[in-house]
């Protein structure tokens, strides 16, 4: 079984991954070998292009019950394996599906985008803070967008649980993401190259580097989903289609802003708001970097009700409770704000 806290990413064109013994190697021509005890490991990420695993590695990953996350080039998911064994029970999975258009259903959808936006505020206004002192106009500017942003908060909970209020809060989120994506690109000084968000192919810098950075959280909360026995495809929230996981976009959102967004955006702060790189590509020092940050942003500790846990296992716990509500139908789940 795993009880590690490392994540293997290959994302170095050559790179490949291998076994020896009871320890994943990971070989590059330009680079010495890494050895890392599978006990150590709890996940694989693996881009589509450029790097190899052998069966072996696989094998091993399996037998330690390591999931290995498969991402296009665009970062998105083409496969995920793991232990067969590794699964859920099926009550529990009938009753998420049952529950998907139900009052609790929409219930669990409005917290999960009300968790999103309060942290989106949050960040916003921890950025306010920092900016304000050197650029009063655009701190003033950000700290008016956050009570906007507030105001959106507030007709959210005026909805109540009716299902047929998807259609209004599906609006109430529109504008809200409208409002924080605008002030993120003043804030990074990129209002004219990044004005809208792209999740797939994108073709500039910001929406690269966010992609990026949700693939990598995104792998997290499906680990975290598939290990509580919940079906990944099966959401509340974002609608289904095949092949797209909605309930893992759902637990995401309220995850984005602490975990991905405020990494991105010190990234692209230090840096001037000027591309690493240069160009839009994201070159392996830009994707090593931002991983790293990403990474140490999930290993973070913090008080949860007055105890010291890390990041990763507040995801966790937000999936067990979805869990929890989903075995009772009792409406307790509340969206995790953190405290920037």
């Amino acid at each position: 079984m795993r009880d590690g806290t490392t994540t293997i990413i290959i994302n170095e064109y050559g790179t490949s991954l291998r076994k020896r013994g009871k320890r994943f190697i990971i070989c590059n021509p330009d680079r010495p070998e890494i050895e890392i005890a599978a006990c150590k490991v709890n996940r694989i990420i693996l881009p589509t292009k450029g790097a190899s695993v052998t069966c072996d590695a696989l094998t091993l990953a399996m037998d330690y019950m390591i999931p290995v996350h498969v991402n296009s080039y665009s970062d998105q998911t083409t496969a995920y394996l793991a232990n067969p064994l590794d699964h859920g029970m099926v009550s529990l999975r009938k009753a998420q599906y049952v529950e998907s258009n139900t009052e609790l259903g929409f219930f669990l959808a409005s917290m999960f985008i009300v968790g999103k936006i309060k942290n989106q505020r949050g960040h916003l206004l921890r950025r306010a803070r920092n900016i304000k002192k050197r650029n009063p106009k655009l701190g003033n500017h950000i700290g008016d967008t956050c009570k906007q942003i507030q105001k959106i908060i507030l007709e959210i909970d005026s909805l109540g649980h009716d299902p047929n209020g998807k259609e209004a809060l599906f609006g109430l989120e529109g504008n809200a993401a409208s409002l924080y994506w605008s002030a993120i690109a003043k804030l990074t000084s990129r209002e004219e190259e990044f004005t809208h968000r792209i999740t797939r192919n994108a073709g500039d810098y910001v929406n690269r580097l966010l992609n990026y950075g949700y693939a990598i959280l995104r792998s997290e909360v499906l680990s975290a989903i598939v290990g509580c026995g919940l079906d990944p495809f099966a959401g509340f929230l974002h609608s289904d289609r095949s092949g797209k996981p909605s309930l893992v976009l759902d637990i995401m959102e309220e995850f984005r802003a602490y975990v991905v967004d405020a990494q991105v955006c010190k990234l692209l702060l230090l840096t001037g708001g000027s591309n690493i790189e240069g160009g839009n590509d994201l070159g392996a020092p830009v994707r090593r970097e931002l991983a790293q940050s990403i990474l140490a942003r999930l290993e973070k500790r913090l008080y949860d009700n007055s105890a010291m846990i890390t990041v990763k296992a507040v995801i966790r716990k937000q999936v067990e409770t979805v869990v929890s509500t989903l075995r009772t139908g009792r409406a307790f789940y509340i969206p995790f704000v953190f405290k920037w």
